[in-house]
């Protein structure tokens, strides 16, 4: 399938999923709240000898992720003590389907004053993060000798996803968040298999990153008018950008065995799951001015990715579900040839 095709397809497809999902909208989202638990504070200088010297005034970034942990979002001093041991909080967020992550991802840490500064502040850093993962395809793409077509759309990403950090970075900012400076994250292995490399694809591009352009069309439709400009503008990218996973798919089907297939075809599919199994943890204001998905719009959307959309190998999963108000809508899923 030509790469507009295929962005046309999935175009018809979202504003499909769109105009049905329509007049529900603004309640919980497709994305899991933040989680927050209480841990005790540990000295850098080890157990219970280090004791009160080793009590902190505050926690920098570093101190913050040996506290809490890789994927920590942020984290405070509770000012409460138990039995004289500092109480840390530590809070971790979800990425909820905001695009394709690098291999190796941890979530950067940052202070927000609001929950839209929260919101914007995600979303900026998972922007920012789409840019090593698009310039680690676009490598994997020129040493699989993939056509020149698709290395040029993954340089285009590249370039795509530095704008869209640019510009939603400023509303985070807008809204009180700090943000820290751009990280520089480790290259992908080098001459990674064929099934990891399609693995991350399907994982990142065709699930992730299209549900991602899906929720974008709908907020574009949905948010506040001061925002549906930005959420068109990220919309339309993020589209050419889950085409682009697509077709690559398409390309790295004929590098698979069937029993490669299969395990990209679970690992896709989990990957659809979890992206409609949660709701969201922002105010409803603030649901309201995003223009965020109810959660049983998330659910419909995400029926559609699977019903619409190129099967990631092996037969689709109709039986296994109930048939969705959408199934008599969606356009054929396109050919996906065989072993």
């Amino acid at each position: 399938m030509k790469h507009r095709t295929r962005y046309h397809h999935l175009r018809a497809l979202f504003q499909l999923a769109v105009s049905l999902a329509a007049g529900r909208a603004y309640g919980c989202g497709p994305c899991p709240g933040p989680t927050t638990t209480l841990v005790p504070y540990l000295p850098d200088g080890n157990g219970p000898d280090a004791g009160a010297e080793g009590r902190p005034g505050s926690i920098d970034e570093l101190d913050c992720r040996r506290q809490c942990g890789s994927d920590v979002s942020s984290c405070k001093l509770t000012g409460e003590t138990i039995s004289g041991t500092p109480i840390v909080e530590c809070t971790k967020r979800s990425e909820c389907g905001a695009g394709r992550r690098p291999a190796g991802y941890v979530p950067e840490t940052f202070e927000a004053r609001s929950a839209l500064g929260t919101y914007y502040a995600e979303m900026a850093l998972l922007e920012r993060a789409s840019v090593p993962a698009f310039r680690a395809l676009y490598t994997d793409l020129s040493q699989l000798g993939a056509p020149r077509s698709l290395r040029e759309r993954a340089k285009r990403a590249i370039t795509d996803e530095r704008a869209h950090a640019r510009i939603v970075g400023r509303l985070a900012r807008a809204h009180g968040a700090r943000l820290p400076r751009a990280r520089r994250w480790r290259a992908a292995p080098p001459s990674r298999s064929v099934v990891a490399i399609a693995t991350e694809n399907a994982v990142e591009g065709c699930a992730r990153e299209t549900f991602a352009a899906l929720v974008a069309s709908f907020q574009a439709a949905h948010a506040s008018p001061e925002l549906r400009a930005t959420f068109a503008r990220i919309a339309r990218d993020e589209t050419r950008h889950a085409a682009l996973s697509h077709d690559v798919h398409t390309f790295l089907l004929t590098k698979l065995a069937p029993r490669e297939r299969q395990k990209v075809t679970r690992a896709y599919e989990a990957a659809l799951d979890e992206l409609v199994a949660h709701g969201v943890g922002l105010p409803a204001r603030a649901r309201a001015w995003l223009g965020l998905p109810t959660s049983e719009d998330a659910t419909l959307l995400a029926e559609a990715l699977r019903d619409g959309l190129t099967s990631i190998g092996g037969a689709p999963r109709r039986a296994a579900r109930k048939k969705s108000t959408l199934d008599s809508s969606i356009p054929p899923r396109p050919h996906v040839p065989s072993a």
